[in-house]
């Protein structure tokens, strides 16, 4: 996995942040992505994941990014998904039953 992480301060002086995930993002990798994604969470207040890399998925990184997203609502910041998510993150959340899951019904629909 490969993970990149892009800054951009909103006019309103708010910090968004980018997130580009790359390669497999498996049970094997979802702890270093959460300690990304925790640190990435309490620095900014808008993070948005571009998963247009991702190359497989499984149950355990659905799950992260299910958790991030409830958190990020609970603290008031959002933790969005780009449009373009690969086909690799669409069909690992149709497979593992996530299609029926809030947020990430909604990423496999705007990917359809």
């Amino acid at each position: 996995m490969r993970l990149t992480v892009t800054d951009k301060e909103r006019q309103d002086g708010s910090l968004a942040t980018t997130l580009v995930i790359e390669g497999p993002v498996t049970i094997r990798q979802v702890d270093e992505l959460k300690v990304v994604l925790v640190a990435t969470l309490t620095e900014a207040e808008s993070v948005r994941l571009d998963l247009s890399g991702v190359t497989a998925t499984d149950p355990a990184f659905l799950q992260l990014l299910v958790s991030a997203r409830l958190t990020a609502a609970r603290s008031g910041r959002e933790l969005t998904v780009m449009p373009t998510p690969s086909e690799a993150y669409a069909q690992g959340v149709v497979a593992a039953g996530f299609h029926s899951v809030g947020a990430c019904r909604q990423d496999v629909q705007e990917k359809e």
